[in-house]
């Protein structure tokens, strides 16, 4: 099937109103001269670099209706585990969401209460309860200060990404923290290395496809790793000496490039790689949402618990 009439075909099946426009505009740009890739490279917030790299090269041999289907499986591969990290957190940030709501109401609403009780007994307010009750005043009066120093907090955090050198610190210290680090590696690596296998399989050379790869990788400080890597082999260096020189990525990466490179498999075992690494970031992901499920509900039961007892044994030990 002709490229225009393949793209006129999509835009008959989709439902999207925003996805026909795009399709249509495809096809305009298309039957105007321009190639899909150069099309497609007009929408960069929808086709990414890769994405637009594959397409050009599956353009310039002959074999887009190959590259295609390797390219939607390496789309859903990329979603499917981004997914999958995103579920195994929401059960953790919706409970722990619940224990910061709860124990911010019961401060503010229940707890106060107990202030003019105590003050119409005229007796002495254990220090506990003492302390609750300051809280309580302190958060009635200036709580909204809290909720204003977070949301600058996330504000600055955001921001040191707009300067190249904070951004490099702010990456840097976010891989140098214990099993967070260790995860943020190994979740760009399997980007890093299911990008460069995708693009080598689809013939496009080395050099190129490092720069393409080393654009998807968000953390700073791999992909100043990931530029030195690409100076060395554009000097003759292999690739999996380069990325050993640079001491930085988890060994079995550059042990299974290496192999790969005198095999002549580096593109499958790229692959492979990536799947590997998104199969270690899952196994951990689970394990640390396993422990981290407890430990929320004890936090919420003794920050709650502990509210409710401190206030009832002032009211018994008033009584």
């Amino acid at each position: 099937v002709p490229i225009d009439k393949a793209l006129r075909l999509l835009d008959g099946i989709t439902e999207s109103a925003a996805m026909r426009d795009l399709v249509l505009n495809l096809l305009r740009k298309v039957k105007e001269g321009k190639s899909l890739a150069e099309a497609m490279e007009m929408y960069p917030t929808v086709f990414s670099k890769m994405y637009v790299n594959i397409i050009r090269a599956g353009e310039e041999g002959g074999i887009l209706d190959e590259l295609l289907p390797d390219l939607a499986e390496f789309l859903e591969t990329s979603a499917k585990t981004r997914q999958q990290v995103i579920s195994a957190m929401i059960y953790p940030v919706v409970l722990l969401a619940t224990g910061i709501i709860s124990v911010f109401l019961l401060l503010v609403f229940v707890v106060p209460q107990f202030a003019a009780m105590f003050e119409d007994a005229g007796s002495e307010i254990p220090p506990s309860a003492a302390f609750l009750l300051s809280l309580s005043t302190f958060l009635q009066s200036y709580g909204f200060l809290i909720v204003l120093f977070f949301v600058l907090l996330v504000f600055a955090w955001r921001r040191l990404d707009k300067d190249p050198a904070t951004r490099v610190q702010k990456d840097g210290f976010l891989l140098s923290l214990p099993l967070l680090g260790t995860l943020i590696l190994y979740k760009e690596c399997a980007v890093f290395a299911r990008t460069l296998g995708a693009l080598l399989g689809a013939g496009i050379p080395l050099i190129r496809a490092l720069r393409v790869s080393r654009e998807v990788v968000a953390n700073a400080v791999l992909t100043a790793h990931l530029q030195q890597v690409e100076e060395d082999v554009r000097g003759g260096a292999g690739l999996g000496i380069s990325l050993e020189k640079t001491n930085q990525f988890p060994t079995l990466l550059h042990q299974l490039v290496a192999v790969g490179e005198e095999s002549g498999r580096t593109s499958e075992i790229l692959l492979k790689s990536a799947a590997t690494f998104d199969t270690y970031v899952r196994n951990q992901m689970s394990a640390l949402v396993s422990a981290l499920q407890p430990a929320l509900i004890i936090f919420l039961a003794i920050a709650v618990g502990g509210i409710t007892i401190t206030m009832l044994s002032a009211v018994f030990s008033m009584n």
